[in-house]
């Protein structure tokens, strides 16, 4: 998910805009997007599975809008918001998340959250401009070949990612079949790595031969080879 948007100082008037893509292979419906504004005090953990306020005075922009969105589809929504006379703008944030209309069978009350994101109001420019475009976004996400490659016993590969997010990183096989996950999960921006050991999900060594990963993100997919020797 991408956040973008804009707001106004002097009348504390904003909008805040999401790009949401669904990396999945499955169709997400009886879904909201939901909007807040929380001081600084609020949030949600890094693995959104629940959202909290600890007690403190927050605003919820809306119920959130019912959206359908299909497998490896995107989808763009927004809503405008103003922050309450009472608060310092400098320390609100605005959170977006997606969460699933009913509880999981066997979960607790809480109903599941299946991505998010959050942006400082201060870091928003003044009305008119948007900040963060996703065609920006797509090409600060990048993917480093695997060093060494070929490899016999483990390969090392790096990603960079613009904000924080949801990232999933696989190996497959010739055959686009995944071999084994990596990254999976919401991490934070910047330069990251991950290694391969040339197992797969169940432990077992994989036969040599071509081998890709696959960097997926909410705003950009990658993928870069290696060769597996045996």
């Amino acid at each position: 998910m991408a956040l973008s948007g804009w707001y106004n100082r002097s009348s504390r008037q904003g909008r805040i805009n999401a790009h949401i893509v669904n990396t999945s292979t499955q169709a997400l419906s009886k879904t909201y997007v939901r909007y807040a504004i929380t001081e600084d005090v609020a949030g949600y953990n890094q693995t959104l599975r629940k959202f909290f306020n600890n007690g403190t005075d927050t605003l919820r922009m809306q119920a959130g809008d019912t959206i359908t969105i299909g497998p490896n589809a995107t989808l763009d929504r927004g809503v405008n918001f103003w922050a309450r006379p009472s608060w310092n703008a400098d320390s609100c944030r605005i959170v977006v998340f997606i969460q699933k209309d009913s509880v999981e069978t066997g979960a607790d009350t809480t109903k599941p959250i299946y991505q998010g994101s959050k942006i400082w109001v201060r870091t928003l420019p003044q009305s008119g401009v948007e900040t963060a475009p996703v065609e920006r976004l797509m090409n600060l996400v990048s993917l480093s070949a695997a060093e060494p490659t070929p490899f016999k016993d483990q390969t090392r590969i790096s990603f960079s990612l613009p904000l924080e997010g949801s990232v999933s990183l696989g190996v497959y096989n010739l055959l686009g079949a995944r071999v084994r996950t990596l990254v999976s999960g919401t991490k934070p921006a910047g330069s990251q790595s991950a290694t391969w050991d040339g197992r797969d999900e169940k432990g077992l060594l994989v036969p040599g031969g071509v081998y890709f990963f696959e960097l997926k993100t909410p705003y950009k997919s990658l993928t870069t080879r290696t060769v597996v020797v045996r």
